[in-house]
């Protein structure tokens, strides 16, 4: 789902100002190399699934991932204006 939500998300910006899509796929990058270089600093947004987050800096979007066998899982990118609600579905 994560692909599919970085997809659509690049497509919207892209189509507002040409080259935005690729802009916001360098700060996604960026943000996973934060999780990747330390993964512990970002808190723990829900306990039961050990559900971590990490804004991104210039657009309005978070990463959010869970800490497995020192492995961080990106489990889903999502607009900072939507529900999170279904996340716990989308990680069985």
């Amino acid at each position: 789902m994560a692909e599919e939500d970085l997809f659509l998300a690049s497509l919207h910006y892209d189509q507002g100002v040409p080259g935005l899509g690729w802009v916001f796929f360098k700060e996604v990058d960026s943000a996973v190399e934060r999780v990747v270089v330390n993964p512990s600093v970002f808190r723990v947004i829900d306990k039961q699934l050990k559900l971590r987050k990490v804004r991104l800096k210039r657009f309005p979007y978070a990463i959010y991932f869970t800490i497995e066998a020192s492995e961080a899982f990106v489990h889903d990118v999502i607009h900072s204006g939507r529900d999170t609600g279904f996340l716990p579905e989308r990680m069985k």
